[in-house]
């Protein structure tokens, strides 16, 4: 029969096992999917994966098990931001920064942590883990040593060390994003296939993920059905909103992916404490001119047909539209939710639908359709096709 104590179990299980799904699917290996991102993510998912099964344990009351994995909870809750800002670095191709090439001193704290949590647990013997437990967040009495070992490590790593990382992690992001739209509006086109948006609900759905549990390890309430269903609400938001915004800028990194590979000068490559200075002065569009750009556009595009060209870039668009790479770059993202790629890809797929149908093409072969239609290479022309369609383009030639 379902009661509060049912539903709060299964709410338990429920952001267990999204989080196991975007962690399997991320972790995993597809060789026609090369996302630099996409492995940082797949262990973002895992390490919030590790501390909620242990949480789950904790708070169900699985205490022996839990005994044996408390030594992992903390250090998993401390790589969690880190790996997001790895995350970031992967999307953005940020070899060069500091972060990326030395991810591990951001791990530092969690590591430490662990050393120190397998160091206590391995002394004690299981009356002392008893007496940890009963009471973690205050010194004991019979001054023994290993236990209020124990206890210093865990105040420390979650007070101070999770402290640190959410007042150094709000600021190192809100930077990043600043540095993203500098760079935006000086390149155009060069962040197209970034989801800003999508970033930022990603960054404080882990944010409110680790500043949460914190909370609750510290605290340690008594733990209800109604705070159960509460708390995992909470986390099935966090997990849901990180991992849909996550596949959501897949899709957009999928359909622009092999136009970038193919066009030069267009790979962002952040460098810690660079500031692009913002020259192009232009005032964003009001409505109505952006309402007159978005004509001038789709009427260019239909009659003229420039997504024909495969080397086309923004920069050439904005020339034939009589206006900047950054009007263009704006109006694409804010006012059609789509990005010049995508745009292109877009007009190159209907294009070739409609060759497709031709019964003069139907001799052609699917590259050639391709290269008609503006793409580059075949593996590019299935990609978006693919992308548009949810067919192959000779799928799609059968279906006919």
């Amino acid at each position: 029969m379902l009661n509060l104590n049912t539903l709060a179990i299964v709410l338990f299980i429920l952001p267990v096992y999204q989080l196991m799904y975007h962690t399997i699917q991320l972790v995993t290996f597809r060789k026609e999917e090369r996302d630099p991102s996409r492995f940082p993510f797949g262990f973002l998912m895992l390490f919030m994966l590790v501390f909620l099964i242990n949480s789950a344990l904790h708070y169900l009351g699985y205490y022996n098990i839990y005994q044996y994995l408390y030594v992992i909870q903390l250090p998993a809750l401390l790589a969690v931001l880190p790996t997001f800002h790895l995350y970031v670095y992967a999307l953005l191709k940020a070899e060069n920064s500091f972060y990326a090439k030395y991810p591990i001193v951001y791990y530092l704290p969690a590591f430490f942590v662990l050393l120190m949590n397998l160091i206590s647990f391995i002394g004690m013997n299981r009356a002392q883990i008893m007496m940890f437990f009963a009471d973690r967040l205050s010194f004991t009495s019979s001054q023994d040593i290993m236990v209020n070992t124990a206890v210093l490590v865990f105040l420390l790593g979650a007070a101070v060390f999770v402290l640190m990382q959410l007042f150094s992690s709000a600021y190192q992001f809100n930077k990043i994003i600043k540095q993203m739209k500098l760079t935006d509006w000086q390149e155009g086109s060069r962040l197209d296939y970034i989801n800003t948006k999508g970033l930022v609900i990603i960054f404080f759905s882990v944010y409110i993920f680790v500043l949460l549990n914190a909370l609750m390890i510290m605290l340690d309430p008594a733990y209800y059905a109604i705070e159960a269903m509460l708390y995992n609400l909470a986390m099935i938001i966090c997990g849901g909103l990180a991992g849909y915004f996550r596949l959501k800028q897949n899709r957009k990194l999928h359909a622009v992916h092999h136009v970038i590979a193919d066009e030069p000068g267009h790979s962002y490559a952040y460098k810690n404490g660079e500031k692009p200075s913002n020259t192009d002065n232009a005032e964003i569009l009001d409505t109505r001119s952006a309402k007159e750009m978005m004509q001038r556009l789709r009427s260019f595009v239909n009659s003229e047909k420039p997504y024909r060209k495969s080397d086309l870039n923004i920069g050439e668009l904005a020339s034939e539209l009589q206006t900047s790479k950054r009007r263009l770059s704006w109006l694409l993202n804010n006012k059609m939710d789509t990005n010049f790629y995508g745009l292109m890809n877009k007009y190159r797929v209907l294009e070739a639908k409609e060759l497709l149908k031709r019964f003069e093409c139907k001799h052609l072969k699917m590259d050639e359709i391709g290269r008609m239609a503006g793409f580059k290479s075949k593996s590019s022309f299935n990609n978006a096709f693919r992308e548009q369609t949810g067919k192959t383009p000779s799928e799609y030639r059968k279906s006919l």
